[in-house]
């Protein structure tokens, strides 16, 4: 059984990377909002001025974006194409 306090450390993780991906959503819509089309990738949400900077992931992985506009914190595809739209 794992100890409690590593049980604590990943749910903190994952509250902290989930936290990351609502940043994003909400960033994204933002951009829908104002130029009327999905965003192509997660750079042009930092690019256009609606992110500083993506959030940082706690598990040491590039959010992604699907191609359905899902945000993904835990996809290792995205290591292979950060940041890009991806399909599962």
């Amino acid at each position: 059984m794992p100890e409690p306090a590593i049980e604590i450390r990943h749910i903190l993780d994952r509250l902290h990377a989930l936290e990351g991906v609502r940043a994003i959503e909400l960033a994204t819509r933002q951009y829908e909002e104002k130029f009327g089309v999905r965003p192509k990738s997660l750079d042009d949400i930092v690019s256009r001025g609606l992110l500083a900077a993506l959030p940082p992931n706690p598990y040491n992985l590039a959010y992604c974006m699907d191609k359905d506009g899902i945000i993904y914190f835990d996809n290792p595809q995205c290591q292979t194409s950060p940041s890009s739209l991806e399909s599962h």
